[in-house]
């Protein structure tokens, strides 16, 4: 059957990952561990602001609050490979964002560089929404918003955990591993 609806992820998918690199440079891999989970995953449900956890962020390393932020947007670089391929595939197909992320930070980089086009059926994030993946509500949504069934749809996202979650709600997923990669395992979903 042909997928009808393509859910893409965000960060380590159409943009280098930040919170975990950003982190690494100034706490040891447990520490971080750490705080993605306590800071991190509270922003990305809205539990916490974006400022609140810049601010958690800097008590942990000494980086002023604001710096944090400057340097999270600074590290952003979107995958212009990514744009383009999704570019194409968003006139055939009906595409949507799900992403993990604080409430803010992502809508800058969208609006920085002219990505909400590429989403025709929406965008959900997770502060905004108040549940984050692998939560099976979040998919949900996505699913509401592309209009679609979960045997219509597919999740393309780096974390294996994300994909498992979309499966509990029958989404067929893709661990995104690079372009090529992706480009070769849509082909067995009869896309691209």
């Amino acid at each position: 059957m042909k997928k009808k609806l393509i859910i893409f992820d965000f960060f380590n998918v159409i943009c280098n990952e930040i919170s975990p690199t950003w982190m690494r440079r100034y706490l040891s891999d447990a520490e971080a561990d750490r705080a993605k989970l306590e800071i991190v995953g509270k922003a990305d449900t809205g539990e916490y602001s974006e400022m609140k956890m810049y601010e958690e962020l800097s008590k942990l390393t000494g980086v002023p609050a604001k710096d944090v932020g400057k340097q999270w947007q600074e590290m952003a670089q979107v995958r212009e490979d990514m744009v383009a391929f999704i570019k194409d595939l968003s006139k055939s197909y009906k595409t949507v964002l799900l992403s993990n992320a604080p409430e803010g930070f992502l809508d800058r980089i969208l609006d920085e560089h002219n990505l909400r086009i590429l989403f025709n059926s929406g965008i959900v994030i997770s502060a905004d929404f108040g549940k984050a993946k692998p939560g099976p509500e979040i998919y949900m949504e996505a699913l509401r918003l592309g209009g679609e069934d979960a045997k219509d749809a597919i999740f393309i996202d780096d974390n294996p955990k994300n994909i498992e979650g979309a499966a509990k709600v029958g989404i067929d997923g893709i661990v995104y591993t690079g372009l090529e990669d992706l480009k070769k395992e849509l082909v067995k979903f009869n896309i691209y």
